[in-house]
């Protein structure tokens, strides 16, 4: 049979349609998104992902949370609190681990460094993954707007197990407390009650913040809007009992005004021990405002900016 230049041209027009047709469909197939998962290689983005890059799960004998402040070759340092990782693992339990946002790892005890006086430890683990790392400042002062990141525990349904879920939120700072003649006492205070918060006070528990907290949130950073790390949480502003946990409750401000411990406080003792930090070396919140200070420099500010978590 014999094709006339007109029919073959239609013919090859014909396939050529479908066969593009069929291409675009299966690009489409293709270019699905993906389920939005932390990506540990790309730079983080924003505030948020910076914390929960570096924020890590601590378990062990003790449990909390902890974040990464220095590398050095292909070992990582964590910071945190001191009774998170305070107990030796026995000869029959588990050693404490360290869970980042991509792989677990085992924390070698004799390397865990305890900070003389301060409840602050540096943690390390060993990886070929590039992770970033947080960095520290010393800018600190009243109505700061901060945000706490960590691993809070959850009772799961059938009350056997504690499982973890990833907390950010955002807050205040309250006060800021130089001489134990500033600890706060309340009527219900009892003489050893009193005697405790003092024991605080001199294990550097000397910022308070409006930032709810819940078990499992103690060695938690507490970032500046610039995703520098002011201050790691340790402790509640009151004893609150904790049957909540299995409800996994929304933090409220029931939760809030909690304390830290400046890293104005330990960032020397730190550096004294070798370890690689980065510190930040201006206030993201401009020049006017006065480092790790109780007098407030910067303008009263009306906005949302500095209002409590709401319910």
């Amino acid at each position: 049979m014999i094709f006339s230049i007109q029919q073959k041209l239609l013919f090859f027009s014909v396939i050529t349609f479908f066969t593009l047709s069929g291409c675009s469909t299966t690009n489409r197939v293709e270019t699905n998104p993906q389920p939005s998962n932390v990506a540990v290689n790309k730079k983080p983005k924003s505030l948020e992902e910076i914390a929960q890059q570096t924020t890590v799960n601590i378990s062990g004998k003790g449990s909390g949370s902890g974040v990464i402040i220095g590398k050095k070759s292909n070992t990582y340092y964590v910071l945190t609190a001191k009774h998170v990782v305070g107990i030796p693992p026995g000869k029959l339990e588990d050693d404490y681990v360290i869970k980042t946002v991509k792989e677990k790892y085992t924390i070698d005890y004799n390397r865990v460094k305890k900070i003389p006086k301060f409840d602050i430890a540096i943690a390390e683990f060993n990886s070929n993954t590039n992770y970033p790392v947080a960095n520290l400042s010393k800018n600190l002062y009243l109505d700061q707007t901060v945000f706490i990141s960590g691993w809070r525990e959850c009772l799961d349904k059938d009350k056997k197990k504690f499982n973890k879920k990833y907390e950010f939120n955002k807050g205040m700072v309250l006060k800021i407390i130089f001489s134990p003649n500033e600890v706060e006492v309340t009527i219900s205070d009892t003489k050893n009650s009193n005697k405790d918060k003092i024991i605080d006070f001199q294990e550097g528990y000397r910022v308070k913040y409006t930032n709810p907290t819940i078990r499992g949130l103690s060695g938690s950073p507490i970032f500046d809007q610039a995703g520098n790390i002011v201050a790691i949480h340790g402790k509640p502003g009151d004893d609150r009992y904790q049957d909540e946990l299995k409800n996994c409750p929304i933090l409220n401000k029931s939760f809030g005004d909690n304390w830290g411990i400046p890293v104005n406080e330990f960032l020397d003792l730190i550096q004294d021990l070798g370890i690689p930090v980065q510190v930040a070396q201006s206030s993201p919140e401009g020049n006017n405002s006065v480092k790790y200070t109780d007098k407030k420099s910067e303008p009263e500010s009306s906005g949302e900016l500095f209002k409590r978590p709401e319910p």
